[in-house]
């Protein structure tokens, strides 16, 4: 409801419709999706799918930036982020995703769910997430990463398995 002023003002003149779309609508559909999913509850067996489905979606993201990546002797490391790492793409967006790869990736590993099929290929897969996260230079996804992985590992063991009770998980999956 905040937002919806801001609808009429453009003192810019620069607004077009693809700007009110993603401005508006986004904050939108994420406030309309928790409304509706406030009382929804989760099995752990349930939110394991889902997560090994949006990690199936960051691993094909991860395909592409390796494809496209050049030879790292081409690439001139400064100190700031690589489009040519990310498939020439938006880095932030896409380290972002490579993060949250990264993150489920590790959670299949400490849960012993096995995303891949095989506990060496989750392995294999985080190191790649990692590296390709990395050489992108783009910090943000990779340090919300690493925060959830240490997240985690800290209540993943001093609270009894926080995500793997029997208890239904509330709302969690909107949380990640």
């Amino acid at each position: 409801l905040l937002i919806t002023p801001a609808l009429f003002f453009d003192v810019s003149g620069k607004v077009t419709h693809f700007y009110i779309i993603n401005s508006y609508f986004a904050p939108l559909a994420v406030s309309l999706c928790i409304a509706f999913a406030n009382r929804l509850s989760i099995t752990t067996n349930q939110l394991n799918q889902i997560l090994k489905l949006i990690w199936m979606g960051c691993l094909a993201s991860l395909v592409f930036p390796f494809i496209k990546t050049p030879d790292l002797e081409n690439i001139s490391f400064e100190l700031k982020a690589h489009f040519e790492t990310t498939g020439g793409h938006a880095s932030n967006q896409v380290a972002t995703i490579l993060g949250l790869g990264m993150f489920l990736s590790f959670y299949s590993i400490f849960k012993k769910l096995r995303f891949s099929g095989y506990r060496i290929f989750d392995m294999i897969i985080l190191l790649a997430f990692a590296f390709q996260g990395l050489i992108s230079f783009s910090r943000g996804g990779m340090i919300v990463g690493v925060i959830g992985m240490l997240i985690l590992l800290f209540f993943g063991t001093s609270t009894g398995n926080l995500v793997t009770s029997g208890k239904k998980n509330k709302g969690l999956l909107i949380g990640a």
